[in-house]
């Protein structure tokens, strides 16, 4: 038909916002008309013009693409994934007017081939995942997917001003979520509430509240349902904190354990303290990193008692981390220390810990080099609220270096790093900063005051 380029030429001149949306209509149906293949003839042009520098021309092809769902219900099927690319692009764009009518089409795309997920959406959903950029629109679309999937064709997913970001009304009853695993099957089910979960706490606030928003509109009881996905969640956390090739999702791993301590402190531990006790000096560095973070968090997060519990082990991996060869491994043994300092009370972790680093100094093998360095560090590190808090109590507990700095003039150490290590102490020491003695506090009424004040009164 002659009039489908004239179409493609008002989608990019049309000045108002009525004849761009018309002209996206009759292009649809122009196209509908022509069959399937004359859409597949014009999908490189169209992906072009989504890309156009002029915003309202992308909004008006976005505009274009929401008709096809309507237009070619069964042929546009193997060219979804495609579009779904394509609507996620849209979801970040520059625009706010083309980013909303991205998200239109991502959740008409869903709501029209919800019933083929696996073969036409969750691999794009997925893959979107896997990218920063599209982390929080894919966590979005998906929540709209599997809503469909329950029968709820609308959720309130955008941020409430009257309630916490992270919060949303439920829609999906939990009878209804059954549907869910009807259509996906119990176990892809878990698998996608797990990974929906784990985004939680993801480090960009936005993708993690999304996530939040998400799990509260499918899932009646957020906690139950962790009880019920707590293997296959717990599956992929450990995936995701040993071996994750990028440093920030193994973080995200480890606030998750910290998270899932709190509430499943006695089933997470087993498969930590699994892995743990499988975790060697000769093992990977991602996997000992996870190791050692996860216990960060999850003394931060977990039951002070419980955690008595595994203190020994916590200690263990605390000293293989502070003489290791990785500079990594050691910062990361480094902060364990400090939490696990506030976590335990006294001295404890100090008295597990110091000695260690001096005896391994001392050996003069291939751990000096690495307990050198601890040694530093230790004595390089300020005083905090803790040291305060306790120094104000008259605790027995004392700041970081002051513990290090006294046991090693308690217990010089040996060997040719002796002279070295007295003159990092030494100037550790100078760094530290001196206590801010308070200001003696002056009466309301100075001597020259009162002076004045009985002058006036005798009118001298």
């Amino acid at each position: 038909m002659a009039q489908v380029p004239w179409l493609i030429t008002q989608l990019e001149t049309a000045k108002d916002q009525i004849s761009r949306d018309g002209a996206a209509l009759g292009l649809a149906e122009a196209m509908a008309v022509q069959g399937i293949h004359r859409l597949e003839a014009v999908l490189p042009e169209l992906h072009t013009k989504l890309q156009h520098p002029t915003p309202q021309v992308r909004e008006a092809f976005t505009g274009f693409i929401q008709h096809l769902p309507h237009k070619f219900p069964r042929d546009l099927a193997p060219h979804v994934p495609l579009v779904l690319g394509w609507v996620f692009e849209g979801m970040v764009d520059s625009a706010q007017n083309v980013r909303s009518r991205a998200g239109e089409v991502g959740i008409q795309l869903v709501q029209f081939f919800y019933n083929r997920a696996e073969d036409l959406l969750l691999e794009t959903i997925e893959g979107a995942l896997q990218n920063s950029r599209f982390r929080e629109s894919a966590i979005q679309i998906m929540g709209f997917l599997l809503a469909r999937m329950a029968g709820v064709w609308e959720l309130q997913l955008e941020p409430d001003e009257m309630q916490a970001a992270d919060q949303a009304t439920n829609k999906v009853s939990a009878k209804d979520a059954k549907q869910i695993s009807e259509v996906l099957g119990k176990e892809r089910h878990f698998e996608i509430l797990s990974m929906l979960q784990l985004y939680r706490y993801d480090s960009d606030r936005d993708v993690a509240n999304m996530a939040g928003r998400v799990i509260r509109s499918l899932v009646e009881n957020p906690g139950t349902m962790i009880d019920e996905i707590f293997d296959v969640l717990v599956k992929l956390t450990m995936k995701v904190l040993l071996s994750a090739d990028k440093r920030e999702e193994q973080y995200m791993g480890a606030r998750c354990c910290g998270g899932l301590a709190q509430r499943n402190f006695d089933q997470l531990m087993p498969v930590l303290l699994q892995v743990q006790s499988t975790t060697t000096a000769e093992a990977a560095v991602s996997q000992q990193i996870g190791i050692l973070i996860a216990f960060a968090e999850i003394n931060q997060n977990g039951h002070a008692s419980k955690l008595q519990s595994v203190y020994h082990k916590e200690v263990e991996a605390l000293n293989m981390g502070l003489l290791h060869k990785e500079e990594t491994i050691r910062k990361a043994a480094i902060q364990l220390l400090l939490v696990m300092r506030k976590a335990f009370s006294g001295d404890k972790v100090m008295e597990a810990s110091v000695p260690s680093i001096v005896k391994a100094i001392e050996s003069g093998d291939e751990t000096s080099t690495a307990a050198l360095w601890s040694l530093k560090a230790l004595l390089d590190i300020k005083p905090d609220e803790l040291d305060a808090k306790a120094d104000k109590k008259n605790e027995k507990e004392v700041s970081v270096f002051k513990f290090t700095a006294a046991y090693i003039l308690k217990h010089p150490v040996k060997g040719k790093h002796s002279k070295e290590i007295q003159g990092l102490c030494d100037a550790a020491a100078q760094l530290q900063p001196e206590p801010v003695k308070p200001k003696p506090k002056l009466s309301k009424k100075s001597a020259i005051d009162k002076k004045f004040e009985k002058a006036m009164k005798k009118k001298k």
